[in-house]
């Protein structure tokens, strides 16, 4: 006891305690241990019942009257209670004790407002810290991701106190798919830590994280992470204090984001602006830029940045498909070509429809099926980071006509190969066609373009280009992998004959001679490969229960009659 004293005095001769702080630190003790707690909950419920056995002899009426027993039955039940509501109480009593720490929209307007002032990122960084303190209870610490093309990438707090994030750590990529939040504490039963990296689960553990929020800028832009810690009472972060992290998070990427496009150089500032592009030959350069081909057309805006991402260096247009037009792109980081697929609209549906786009071509992997590289934003728009091949499409080789029966045999079945390897993941391509068939330069098939690909158990909506869609789709039903290989059954007879098989003058008479399977018999059908002609021909006109239910099995069926042709 004497040591205690002394040490109290001690601290009292460092730092003299404020009230409310002994308030708080003698609710916190009580409150927080749930064991004492509860303890201290069990003693009155305990004496009543001691109180009842040693008065067996008397009445319930006598007993329930008894001014003692009542008493003990009170406090039972408020002890009861408080260990119930024990959460509840202790966020009532820091909001008595501590009133900074509620209203949080309030915080939030006044956060937000020294955001717009702040001059510095570590003065945004002090903001959001104390902000996240105050009004959750939690200790915070802001992560900035390196805006110059010398560094990695990697998220690090302005005073560099603590490790960096990795740029290309699992965390980030999470943030950057699904954006929000994550929970990383290794007790928290919503946590994705048992799924990072030993390296990134020991970064979770050195720095006390409980969630991982995303910084967004423009664009939705992740260019930071605020990783906050357990709250005061060592609970995980509430549910009901996400989305204020979320919203702050967002308020400091505005404020990060102006403050770098003030300090920008002139030349990255032009690499920023939307680009400009040649309206004959597509050739894209930055804003202000002298123009990159011998066209002499006057140059237009378009809709992406001379540089994207700071590291991807578009160079001209390829084309515009259904979904969005395509672009070509240096990666001036790994050396290598990209192609850089945007969207044609800003809508939320469309941006969440390129989730799954993503996921399908970067968890299936397949030589037949083209690479991701990464998913990026600018002005609210998103962009596909894709492998580019060289070799054009199977839609440019057809203007020339038809495909040799053998080079068509073997196209398709590498192609069916690799839906193969998409359905087997759990995902259907949705628009198998000659545009989105392209080539390597040496000549390898590949699938892309998958701006229609689904989970096969959320495909209840028809999609695709009409021509290459099957009957049960157009009818309503919902798409299986018989779809798909539908589709890639269509580019085969389209290769052999030079003719799509359902070719007509409008939508309405297309869609009746694909729901009737009447297909168009070509012109001088008799010169090409009568096997191979006759095979895609009995394929498009059965019926679906005759007819290959999976890839695999279109594949062997194509490899026995048409093996040797």
């Amino acid at each position: 006891f004497p040591g205690v004293v002394i040490l109290w005095f001690s601290v009292l001769a460092v730092r003299v305690p404020r009230l409310r702080e002994v308030v708080r630190t003698a609710y916190r003790r009580l409150l927080i241990p749930g064991r004492l707690l509860g303890g201290i909950a069990a003693v009155p419920a305990l004496a009543l019942a001691w109180l009842v056995a040693s008065r067996s002899d008397r009445l319930v009426g006598a007993v329930i009257a008894d001014p003692m027993a009542q008493s003990l039955f009170a406090a039972s039940g408020v002890m009861l209670l408080a260990v119930v509501f024990r959460e509840r109480i202790l966020i009532r009593l820091e909001t008595w004790v501590y009133p900074e720490t509620a209203g949080q929209r309030e915080a939030l307007a006044a956060a937000t407002a020294e955001l717009a002032q702040s001059e510095r990122i570590t003065v945004v960084s002090r903001t959001v810290t104390r902000t996240v303190n105050r009004c959750c209870g939690s200790p915070a610490t802001l992560l900035v991701k390196s805006d110059t093309e010398s560094q990695t990438g990697d998220f690090r707090a302005p005073d560099d106190k603590i490790a960096p994030l990795r740029g290309d750590s699992a965390m980030v990529h999470m943030l950057e798919t699904v954006g929000g939040s994550l929970r990383v504490h290794p007790t928290d039963a919503a946590s994705v830590f048992t799924l990072l990296p030993p390296d990134e689960q020991a970064w979770v553990v050195e720095r006390a994280a409980d969630a991982v929020v995303a910084v967004a800028g423009p664009g939705a832009e992740i260019i930071g992470s605020l990783v906050v810690g357990r709250r005061f009472d060592d609970q995980v972060v509430r549910s009901d204090d996400i989305p204020f992290l979320e919203t702050l998070g967002t308020a400091a990427g505005l404020a990060i984001a102006r403050l770098r496009l003030l300090r920008a150089p002139s030349a990255r500032f032009r690499d920023a602006l939307p680009g400009r592009e040649c309206p004959v030959c597509g050739c894209v350069t930055a804003a202000g830029g002298r123009p990159g081909c011998a066209c002499a057309s006057e140059y237009i805006d378009t809709e992406v940045p001379g540089l994207l991402a700071g590291k991807y260096r578009l160079a001209r247009r390829l084309g515009t498909g259904g979904t969005g037009a395509v672009y070509l792109a240096r990666d001036i980081r790994l050396e290598r070509d990209v192609a850089i697929k945007i969207l044609g609209a800003v809508s939320v549906s469309r941006l969440m429809g390129l989730k799954p786009e993503a996921w399908a071509m970067a968890t299936v992997t397949h030589p037949g099926l083209a690479q991701i590289y990464g998913i990026e934003t600018w002005r609210g728009r998103s962009f596909l980071v894709v492998e580019f091949l060289s070799g054009g499409t199977l839609a440019d080789q057809l203007v020339r006509g038809p495909v040799p029966v053998s080079r068509a045999v073997s196209i398709v079945t590498m192609l069916a190969d690799a839906l193969a390897a998409l359905h087997e993941s759990g995902y259907l391509h949705g628009d198998v066609k000659p545009s989105n068939i392209g080539f390597t330069s040496k000549g390898f098939p590949k699938l892309l373009d998958f701006g229609l690909a689904r989970e096969t158990d959320d495909a209840s909506l028809a999609g695709g280009t009409l021509r290459y869609l099957s009957p049960k789709v157009l009818s309503g039903h919902p798409a299986r992998e018989a779809d798909d290989v539908w589709s890639l059954c269509v580019v085969l007879y389209e290769m052999v004959s030079g003719v799509n098989p359902f070719a007509a003058g409008g939508i309405d008479e297309v869609t009746d001679r694909i729901v009737r399977q009447r297909l168009v018999r070509p012109v001088g059908a008799a010169e090409h490969s009568e096997a191979a002609f006759a095979f895609a021909g009995s394929m498009l006109t059965a019926p679906r229960s005759e007819r290959p239910a999976s890839a695999r099995e279109f594949a062997a069926a194509l490899k026995r009659t048409l093996g040797k042709e």
